[in-house]
């Protein structure tokens, strides 16, 4: 098991070599930000559903905007992949029946 404490440097290796197997990514990252969690995972505050709840309704009252990341699936990194890959499916979908849509009303 990955030690989540461990050097800044050894992650940062770790993580740029995940990124590059996993999206492709070449080059040393911009930023860096590192917070290590020695005793805890860190938690959504009470009240989180009524910020789901929010995302929600965004995403419903403005077409076209897909809310992705750790807030809204889960805090790990697979997750927050995960939940961005799903919204990049949605975003190819709505803008494919956006153009459809033009395309049939010219």
């Amino acid at each position: 098991m990955l030690n989540s404490c461990l050097h800044r440097t050894e992650l940062k290796e770790i993580v740029t070599s995940d990124l590059k197997q996993l999206l492709g990514a070449e080059g040393e990252p911009t930023y860096v930000n590192h917070v290590c969690w020695s005793k805890a995972f860190p938690l959504y505050g009470h009240n989180y559903d009524s910020v789901l709840d929010a995302i929600d309704k965004m995403e419903k009252n403005l077409p076209g905007l897909f809310y992705a990341g750790n807030h809204k699936g889960g805090l790990s990194v697979g997750k927050a992949l995960s939940s961005g890959c799903n919204a990049a499916d949605l975003v190819i979908s709505y803008l494919e029946a956006v153009s459809t849509d033009t395309k049939n009303h010219s």
